[in-house]
């Protein structure tokens, strides 16, 4: 097995996990979410439903949420240093 089939077979993994958690992530959200719509519903039918909790799960970031918001931040910054480089330097 050459090193290019090892580094192609890692990526494959690491990308199906990455998918898989993110998956994991998106069904615990939809799982919460009637729950959190329903809640005075079911606080009527005596079910009692913590809805500080329900709150933060439906809030946790997913990790393409958190790559969307790095790499966003990253487009930012290069798009800042990048004018004022062009500003400071009239050839380029």
């Amino acid at each position: 097995m050459s090193l290019t089939d090892i580094i192609v077979n890692e990526h494959h993994i690491a990308v199906g996990s990455f998918i898989a958690v993110n998956m994991l992530f998106y069904a615990l959200k939809a799982a919460v979410y009637p729950f959190q719509k329903h809640r005075e519903e079911l606080k009527r039918e005596g079910i009692n439903v913590d809805y500080t909790l329900l709150r933060n799960i439906t809030l946790l970031p997913t990790p393409f949420d958190l790559i969307y918001f790095l790499s966003y931040k990253a487009a930012s910054y290069f798009e800042k240093t990048a004018g004022s480089i062009t500003k400071d330097n009239s050839e380029i």
